[in-house]
């Protein structure tokens, strides 16, 4: 925690700097103390700021459509924050050779967060005792394949060694952030689907085009790492 990495620092500053450590101990205990207020009315400033200062809402906006929940995975790789994806299979029904998220449906009394951590370990191998679960993104639906989609957000210390485990998954991928970030990466298109006009994402990689509902997850999570995407810069 917080407050247990603080007081470790300030006994270990007073040990090596015996006039430095009441003095010391006090501006850091004020700073934690005063994050633990601050922290929380920022964080919705910075959400609100970027434009994403969405309701959290659990239930499905439109009829028909059955929760689901995706893991939106980060790592700190060689080069930097990387993110887990994955590629379908092309003889799934909906979705087929989409990158994607792990994830999937809700099963009866799962959370959102317990149905993200089961299918990435259904799908790729994800022990749930390596993840902690940090939160969650705007949820959104599609109506392609009806789901309600709550991106579960999370990380792990490294990139783990993964692998497909069902017929679902074609290839399991890690991806640095400042990948999405490059210049000609991102693109929007306006297309004129069954429920009117929408925007949609693209994210052209070097082996992979990121789209879709994906894309949409990405974008919301790369605004809230770097800002909107005319002020982001490769990092």
């Amino acid at each position: 925690t917080q407050a247990g990495v603080g007081l470790g620092l300030a006994k270990e500053v007073a040990a090596e700097f015996p006039a430095w450590g009441d003095t010391f101990a006090s501006l850091l205990v004020g700073v934690i103390v005063l994050n633990q207020f601050l922290g929380p009315p920022l964080m919705k400033w910075a959400l609100r700021r970027v434009g994403e200062a969405h309701p959290q809402a659990d239930e499905p906006d439109f009829d028909g459509a059955k929760p689901s929940a995706v893991l939106a995975v980060l790592a700190d790789g060689p080069h930097g924050a990387e993110v887990l994806l994955t590629r379908r299979s092309m003889d799934m029904t909906n979705h087929r050779g989409e990158v994607s998220f792990p994830g999937g449906r809700l099963d009866p009394g799962e959370t959102y967060e317990q149905a993200a951590l089961r299918e990435a370990h259904e799908e790729v191998g994800l022990d749930p005792a390596d993840v902690t679960v940090v939160g969650r993104l705007h949820p959104l639906g599609t109506w392609v394949s009806k789901s309600w989609i709550v991106p579960v957000v999370a990380r792990v210390p490294e990139p783990l060694p993964l692998q497909g485990r069902t017929m679902e998954v074609d290839r399991v991928l890690w991806v640095p952030l400042h990948d999405f970030t490059r210049p000609g990466t991102f693109r929007e298109e306006w297309w004129h689907t069954a429920i009117g006009e929408r925007t949609i994402y693209f994210f052209e990689l070097d082996d992979e085009t990121v789209w879709g509902a994906t894309a949409r997850m990405l974008h919301q999570l790369l605004t809230l790492a770097y800002g909107p995407p005319a002020t982001r810069t490769a990092r």
